[in-house]
């Protein structure tokens, strides 16, 4: 049948989900088995990995240093900026038990300028640790988020939206949209 170049496809309506492992990004997660597997096996094994104090290097201009702390935590260092991404030092997330110690401690921190927040999930967005961290400091976070880091500490809250860009002296923060599975959530940010 013929149809005329001014009607549009009807896009197939969206099921919803009947079960938690309808949210599921991939067939090996199995709901059931979601206790035993991350939980109870998180609670019997040791904690390893020991937190040292670090040596962090004199950067010259145009230099940068990377310290993975642990899980989506990282440490970036320039010459004349200090930036945390989605700090995160807690052992423990509810009942899920972190395996391994994070790399260094807050107080071996060197002053933070900039905190990046991705996405508002608790092992991302630790509101403990970000209570914790030195002052005065910037927040940067996706648009919306900025309600759940008042009172954390920050001087500044700073809310961006997708491509959206926030800058200060010489250097510049972008927002850009990731894919990271949460549940059905929609796509979470990534910085440029």
């Amino acid at each position: 049948m013929f149809k005329p170049a001014t009607e549009r496809p009807v896009p197939p309506k969206r099921k919803l989900p009947r079960s938690f492992k309808d949210l599921t990004p991939s067939k090996h997660f199995n709901p059931r088995t979601f206790f035993q597997e991350l939980v109870w096996k998180a609670w019997l094994t040791p904690r390893t990995g020991q937190q040292r104090r670090p040596v962090f290097p004199k950067l010259k201009r145009r230099q940068v240093a990377i310290t993975w702390i642990g899980h989506a935590s990282f440490l970036i260092q320039f010459n004349d900026l200090n930036v945390l991404i989605d700090p995160n030092f807690a052992n423990w997330l509810f009942l899920l038990k972190r395996i391994k110690r994070s790399g260094l401690r807050i107080r071996d921190l060197p002053p933070i300028d900039l905190v990046l927040l991705t996405h508002a999930h608790f092992d991302h967005f630790h509101k403990p640790t970000l209570r914790r961290l030195p002052h005065p400091k910037i927040g940067v976070m996706p648009w919306g988020v900025g309600d759940l880091a008042q009172n954390l500490g920050f001087s500044r809250i700073i809310e961006l939206d997708w491509w959206e860009s926030f800058s200060k002296r010489d250097w510049k923060v972008t927002l850009t949209p990731s894919e990271h599975w949460g549940a059905g959530a929609p796509p979470n940010a990534r910085w440029a």
